[in-house]
């Protein structure tokens, strides 16, 4: 049965509390039946939420900070440390994995760049299959009866809403290819899938990272006078891919344990198959939007 705030708290005079986890007394700070903490009035004050909220975040003793300096200072490690059963330490993969998708999805319109919402004009001209995706648009547009600039509009809405949660399309689909190259590992397919989850985890902070560079840049450039890439895309995404490679390198040197020359055959395969599988991403996104506005 519920308690109300009134029963949790201390009685008036300092009597025993009743334990909201076991429901016995709590004479001192924590039950001595189950260690639960005595809440008191003062729990429930502003000041001490944000209190908490800063403890977790900046103490050294969170798993918080020290999740982020293994993940970004130690690639492979929060992976190798997961599949040890060494799990106290350090976030879950997931825990990590929404942390990072919220930072950058928070912080990415800032940059101006759209490698993961992804727009419709970038699908009607800049992608593989954008004549297939004009002509769809086109008997969309015509069918709805809708100006084609309020189509547009509903469409980017409901792409930026929707890439939040797609994203983590492209971690089970990673895992299967880590499946297919260290098949002969006998590995269980969960061991990949949290290999893909931290990696993927760390390719958000990066692309983050690369869109914030290539905004100063390009504001530098500009002050400056100065010529700035040509093709932004592919000056941005070759950054972000060697990123990639080099922390894939070193995350399956350190998890799988092969040599550096098999390792590193594997590591270009794997930098292809980001490749592939963001054009994946980008073409599922265009038709989950496509069938919801």
């Amino acid at each position: 049965m519920e308690t109300t705030l009134v029963e949790r708290l201390p009685a008036a005079g300092g009597g025993p509390a009743a334990c909201p986890e076991c429901g016995q007394p709590i004479a001192e700070l924590f039950c001595t039946h189950c260690g639960e903490k005595r809440v008191e009035a003062h729990d429930y004050s502003m000041r001490r939420f944000f209190g908490e909220a800063l403890n977790v975040i900046a103490s050294w003793e969170s798993p918080l900070p020290r999740s982020f300096y293994a993940l970004l200072r130690r690639p492979g490690l929060l992976t190798a440390e997961y599949l040890g059963g060494r799990r106290r330490r350090y976030l879950k993969p997931l825990q990590i994995f929404v942390l990072c998708n919220v930072v950058f999805f928070f912080a990415q319109p800032l940059t101006g760049f759209n490698t993961l919402t992804t727009p419709l004009n970038v699908h009607l001209t800049g992608l593989p299959y954008s004549a297939a995706v004009r002509r769809m648009v086109h008997e969309a547009v015509e069918r709805k009866g809708v100006a084609p600039e309020k189509y547009h509009a509903d469409f980017n809405a409901t792409i930026h809403s929707q890439a939040r949660s797609l994203v983590i399309l492209m971690v089970p689909l990673f895992a299967c290819a880590l499946l297919a190259l260290y098949w002969r590992r006998r590995r269980f397919l969960i061991e990949h899938l949290v290999f893909a989850t931290h990696f993927y985890s760390v390719f958000l902070l990066f692309l983050l990272g690369v869109h914030h560079f290539g905004l100063a840049l390009l504001r530098g450039g500009n002050r400056l006078g100065l010529l700035t890439p040509v093709n932004d895309d592919l000056f941005f995404g070759g950054i972000l891919l060697l990123a990639s490679a080099a922390y894939l390198f070193a995350a399956q040197r350190r998890v799988y344990g092969q040599s550096r020359r098999v390792t590193l055959l594997k590591t270009l395969a794997l930098v292809i198959t980001v490749v592939l599988i963001l054009q994946v991403y980008r073409l599922t996104l265009f038709f989950t939007a496509f069938y919801t506005v």
